[in-house]
């Protein structure tokens, strides 16, 4: 019980404060590995809502109802989350990651290595770059300034200039 809680909460509370836009610099630094990256962001709220409920099962102090709760709670539970951990549903990823790839697909597969050829190891540089993130002009800033450090040309253009 005592396990489920300690693991879970803070599981939990991490998942949940990258969801809502909190550690937009951990998305820099963590490459895209299996299960921690930030493309998993996900899975760190539902291993969190796990840990949780096994500690919940421990409470009851008889057996019987420990075990129905293993059985019919966390058992189902169990499965559900590692359906949503590997489907990626869109709606668990944080808003401002949504935003750019909803706005700038042709950026968006860019999106990790020109933040940190940006941002590099300097800490002030990346919570200007999460500042710019909160915001959809922001966000469009940052774009037209990737773009024309890469030499893209913006969407609905031949030639690099905007068509009228």
């Amino acid at each position: 019980m005592l396990i489920g809680f300690t693991v879970g909460a803070p599981f939990l509370i991490f998942g949940l404060a990258m969801r809502l836009g909190h550690f937009k610099r951990y998305f820099l630094v963590r490459g895209p590995n299996f299960f921690f990256g930030p493309a998993n962001y996900h899975f760190l709220i539902l291993l969190g809502a796990l840990g949780l409920l096994l500690g919940l099962a421990g409470v009851p102090g008889d057996a019987q109802t420990r075990q129905d709760l293993l059985g019919y709670v966390f058992i189902p539970s169990f499965i559900v989350a590692f359906i949503i951990g590997f489907w990626h549903p869109w709606w668990l990823k944080p808003k401002w990651i949504r935003q750019l790839k909803e706005n700038h697909p042709d950026i968006y597969p860019f999106l990790r290595e020109a933040a940190q050829e940006e941002v590099g190891n300097n800490r002030k540089k990346a919570d200007e770059w999460s500042a710019k993130m909160d915001t959809v002009e922001g966000q469009n800033e940052w774009v037209a300034e990737v773009r024309e450090r890469m030499g893209m040309p913006e969407p609905g253009s031949t030639d690099g200039t905007e068509q009228q």
